[in-house]
C-alpha cells in the first residue's frame, strides 16, 4: 500500500501551459475496480504569486490520508515554490514534512515529523526541483492541446526523486490520450525498488471550454493491480 500511496502521490505530477487562473478538482480513487477513497486538488493564481491544496484519502483495509499544501512565486512564467507542507496518516501514525526554499538558487531546508529512513536523500539533492503539490497544480489545470503529452519532470519529496515522463499523444476523437513512465530515480532502498522501479500510466485529456484541455482519467498500472482516477 505504501507503494501505492508514493505513486500516486507522483504520478499525479506531470504538467505545464497551463491557462486558468483558479481551479478545483476531485477524483473517485479505483483501486482492482474497486472505489477506495478520492483525490481533491485546488490552487489558485494571483499577480505573481500561487498557491495549490490537495488532499488523498484511501479507504479499505489499509486506509491513509496524505494533504500537502504549497505557497510559491511565478517568475518568468516558471512556478517557483517558497514553501511546501504534507501531512501523513497511515496505520503506521502520522508524518509529516515541511520544504522551504531559499531566495536565492540553494538547496531546500527539510523539516521532518518522523524519523527519517538511511537511504532517504539529504536537502542539497532537491535544489531546482519541485515538489508534489505544485506539480500536481499544473497537471489539474486546463492547457492547450500541444502542452499535453510532452513532460519530462524531476520531483523531490524531502526525501526521494522521481522522474516523470509523458509522451506519445493519440488524439481520440475530440480527447487525447499520452503514455508515460514514472521513474523511482534516487533515494529509494533495495526492497522498495525490487516492489517496482517504473509505473507505466496512461492519461486521458478531455476538451473544455476555450479550446483547451482538461485531465479527464489516469490509468496506473501498479503490482498490486490497477489503479484508475476518473474525474467527477
Amino acid at each position: 500500500m505504501k507503494s501505492l500511496l508514493v505513486a500516486l502521490m507522483t504520478l499525479i505530477l506531470l504538467g505545464t501551459g497551463a491557462e486558468a487562473a483558479s481551479e478545483k478538482a476531485r477524483f473517485d480513487v479505483y483501486l482492482q475496480g474497486q472505489k477506495q477513497g478520492d483525490l481533491r486538488v485546488q490552487g489558485r493564481e494571483k499577480g505573481a504569486k500561487y498557491s495549490a491544496e490537495l488532499r488523498l484519502k484511501i479507504k479499505g483495509d489499509m486506509p491513509f490520508t496524505v494533504e500537502a499544501k504549497v505557497q510559491g512565486q511565478l517568475v518568468d512564467a516558471a512556478y517557483v515554490p517558497v514553501k511546501y507542507t504534507e501531512k501523513r496518516t497511515d496505520a503506521d501514525g502520522k508524518t509529516g514534512v515541511t520544504i522551504t526554499y531559499p531566495e536565492a538558487d540553494g538547496p531546500p531546508s527539510v523539516a521532518r515529523r518522523g524519523e527519517a529512513a538511511p537511504h532517504w536523500l539529504m536537502p542539497e539533492a532537491g535544489t531546482g526541483l519541485a515538489d508534489p503539490a505544485t506539480v500536481l497544480w499544473q497537471l489539474m489545470q486546463s492547457r492547450l492541446p500541444e502542452a499535453a503529452c510532452n513532460l519530462d519532470l524531476r520531483m523531490f519529496d524531502g526525501a526521494r526523486i522521481l522522474r516523470l515522463r509523458t509522451l506519445e499523444p493519440a488524439p481520440r476523437g475530440p480527447s487525447i490520450t499520452c503514455n508515460g513512465n514514472l521513474f523511482r530515480e534516487k533515494g529509494f532502498s533495495d526492497e522498495e525498488l525490487e516492489v517496482f522501479d517504473i509505473v507505466n500510466f496512461v492519461i486521458e485529456y478531455a476538451p473544455v471550454r476555450g479550446g483547451l484541455m482538461q485531465t479527464s482519467r489516469i490509468n496506473l498500472d501498479l503490482p498490486q493491480g490497477r489503479v484508475i482516477l476518473v474525474r467527477r
